[in-house]
């Protein structure tokens, strides 16, 4: 009903339902009221009490109102009680109501906190991104969620509720409003309407957008001691400081936001606090923002989505499917694996101590390949080539990075030298200790290169070290994102007085993805979950799940070094699954049998990768905030291997398995999950228990409703664990 917004509230000290009658219009009628009251008991509980609330200067009519036998006659009949609730009626001054003043028994501090949260809810002011995407605010900080005031401001009463409740904070005096958003202007409008109602001979006030923070930088505020800021929103306070640095005239008590968690400037104003109550606080998720540079959630794969404009409109993303083809492997990747496969190099889900940017799920075990005498490999045929092409013979100091496959790598290095030579052999961290040299050369040894950090540092400290300018640096293996990182990095370190002043050399060059220290994988994920079910499991549950999860612990012990097999859950007749023959990126003249798991999950690593990144802003799989891509479902349909579905469920970013925002992407998927489910018995359903996990670590996503549909059909499965999969994807999704 126009101008009337009505709400509940349930007073702290008795069980009962109040209905709370906000009367914005300044002629309330009787008829209106009895029609509010109406269409309030036929959708919801009946009141045990009516509070009409509306403006002084319309007490008396309220109060005739309230106390109108044809409204009290009619109450019953609305209401569903035999006798008729009561009916308090209260009014808000010109200087607003105080949070103490107790309205039938309630402070109002109470009202206003239930009618501004239930303003807050229904108009949906909490905007949450899916997984696939994210936030980047007008501040430059990144975040999930975000809280647009504008979407709480639809209706007239409500908007005349929210500016009653701001009355306390707007002196007589005021002649200017500033709203950081053009999106919140009708608060400060509606708050001049009510001053002019008590006051007829006030003057209308201004109101202006000074657009946020971007606009703060330029614009120019007017009598600022006459003035009142309206902010939309703070999850920070950063808004709020960055007004009364820019204007230094502003006091804080000027300042009065909407939606705030509590952090803003000391003495300033808010409506609604978040943090007041504990359990909607709680329903409302983490309000966590980070520096653009440090996101975890870019680092994720999630698209960062610029809010545009003051009013802070997300921009739209389509969704565009990718079809993986054998073209898409980078051209080193089947050079690669026919050196490395086979021999157990290539893990996962381990992470040795001094690698700061290597991602813990794919780990390349350069300490057993640099171990083991194998002239016959080839990869190690090009680092002994590179070793004689760029090893000085009159090195006399040998740095190795900190690693102890670079450690080995130096001591190979230093046997290829005269006994006699005078050549000494340090860590990185021992660098500035070394001796100088102003004659001779120094040679830098990296076993493996992921971010190139470790190489600048070190290069930093031997500029003093080795006068003469002699240094050059030897890489066995560059795993660094890109080639343009590679080149970059190259640059830098051979930079002197002249291009390329020192030798850089790398024996062998790969790309696999860049991440930091924290950042998790499928496996730490899987764990942490397994750990849980197995605390209330009992039987064969209780003993699968104790298998699956010594198997992770011990992968991260330096005697098992991450995992070459048993990567994957195996088929639910407990068979570990196996590469057939058809492998597209299989290497030519080798056999399927001959790679691992490990080895298929690299492969699919490198050449999900590629997509991402391998060719710029053109790569197919690449992210923007106007178009999101995943990875087409008929990829699973052309990788029929259980142990290549299981590598391209792990290997792939949340976001590029999350359908559930296309319906016909998500229809597909369920479609080849449904085909795989029903074949959990045979070979062409092996990697059945991955795809229940991956969609229990939210990593596989559909829409709710096919979730169902998969859930009704398949969720008694006879085999415990997807089972016991099923019951945490219907909690996670459907419950």
């Amino acid at each position: 009903m126009y101008g009337y917004f009505t709400f509940e509230v349930r007073p702290e000290t008795a069980p009962s339902r109040w209905l709370v009658i906000f009367c914005a219009t300044s002629e309330p009628e009787l008829e209106a009221i009895d029609a509010v009251i109406r269409r309030h008991g036929e959708t919801s509980v009946s009141p045990d009490r009516i509070i009409l609330i509306g403006l002084e200067s319309e007490r008396s009519q309220l109060e005739a109102i309230a106390l109108s036998t044809q409204l009290t006659d009619l109450l019953p009949v609305h209401t569903r009680n035999v006798g008729p609730p009561a009916i308090a009626v209260a009014t808000i001054p010109r200087t607003g109501l105080a949070d103490d003043h107790v309205i039938a028994g309630i402070p109002w501090s109470q009202i206003r906190f239930a009618g501004l949260v239930s303003i807050f809810k229904s108009r949906n002011a909490l905007l949450v991104a899916p997984a696939t995407h994210h936030f980047a605010k007008p501040s430059t900080r990144h975040c999930d969620r975000f809280i647009r005031a504008a979407n709480a401001l639809a209706d007239g009463a409500e908007i005349t509720f929210i500016a009653s409740c701001s009355l306390p904070f707007v002196p007589d005096t005021v002649r200017h409003f500033y709203c950081d958003t053009g999106g919140i202007s009708v608060v400060a409008f509606a708050i001049d309407s009510l001053r002019r109602r008590f006051d007829h001979d006030a003057s209308a006030a201004t109101v202006n957008s000074f657009e946020s923070y971007e606009g703060l930088k330029k614009f120019v505020f007017r009598e600022s001691e006459h003035s009142v800021v309206l902010v939309s929103a703070s999850t920070s306070g950063g808004l709020e400081e960055e007004i009364c640095r820019r204007e230094q005239r502003f006091r804080p008590g000027q300042i009065v936001t909407l939606f705030s968690l509590g952090v803003g400037q000391r003495d300033s104003n808010v409506l609604l606090n978040l943090e007041e109550d504990r359990t909607f606080r709680d329903s409302l998720g983490d309000f966590v923002s980070y520096e653009h540079a440090e996101c975890p959630l870019c680092s994720q794969g999630s698209i960062a989505v610029p809010m545009m404009g003051d009013q802070f409109l997300p921009v739209r993303s389509d969704t565009k499917s990718i079809l993986i083809l054998r073209s898409d492997a980078p051209t080193w990747l089947a050079r690669f694996l026919a050196a490395t496969m086979g021999n157990g190099w290539l893990r996962a889900y381990y992470r040795s101590a001094n690698t700061m940017h290597a991602a813990s799920n794919v780990f390349v075990d350069l300490e057993s390949a640099l171990t083991r005498d194998d002239r016959e490999n080839v990869l190690m045929q090009r680092i002994e080539r590179l070793m004689l092409q760029v090893v000085p013979a009159a090195t006399r100091l040998i740095v190795h990075l900190d690693d102890p496959a670079s450690s080995i790598l130096a001591r190979r290095v230093r046997a290829t030298l005269s006994e006699d030579a005078d050549c000494e052999v340090c860590a990185a961290k021992n660098a500035e200790q070394a001796t100088a040299h102003d004659q001779g050369s120094t040679l830098v040894l990296a076993a493996a290169v992921a971010s190139g950090q470790s190489l600048l540092a070190v290069s930093q400290s031997l500029r003093n070290l080795q006068t003469n300018g002699a240094i050059s640096y030897a890489v066995a293996l560059s795993r660094m994102a890109t080639t343009a990182d590679q080149e970059k990095l190259e640059r830098d370190l051979r930079m002197g007085e002249l291009a390329a002043d020192y030798g850089f050399g790398v024996a062998e060059r790969i790309h696999l993805p860049l991440v930091g220290r924290n950042a998790g994988c499928s496996w730490s994920d899987e764990l942490n979950s397994l750990q849980e079910w197995a605390g209330v499991a009992d039987g064969r549950l209780r003993v699968l799940l104790e298998e699956r999860i010594d198997i992770l612990r011990r992968s991260q012990s330096d005697t098992e070094r991450g995992l070459s097999d048993r990567l994957f859950w195996p088929h639910v007749g407990e068979q570990e699954m196996r590469l057939r023959n058809g492998f597209v990126f299989l290497p030519r003249d080798t056999r399927a049998e001959q790679m691992s798991q490990g080895d298929v999950f690299f492969a699919i690593v490198c050449v999900l990768h590629y997509l991402r990144c391998g060719n710029g802003a053109k790569s197919p799989l690449r992210q923007t905030e106007y178009e999101r891509r995943v990875l087409s479902p008929l990829c699973f349909d052309r990788f029929n291997d259980g142990v290549v579905q299981a590598a391209i469920l792990r290997a792939a970013i949340p976001p590029e398995l999350d359908y559930s925002a296309s319906p016909e992407e998500s229809q597909r998927m369920t479609s080849i999950i449904r085909s795989i489910l029903e074949a959990a018995q045979t070979q062409k359903g092996e990697a059945s228990r991955e795809f229940l996990l991956a969609m229990v670590l939210g990593r596989l996503v559909l829409s709710r409703g096919d979730t169902q549909l998969l859930h009704d059909e398949f969720g008694q499965s006879i085999d415990p664990v997807s089972a016991e999969m099923w019951r945490h994807i219907h909690s996670r999704y459907l419950s």
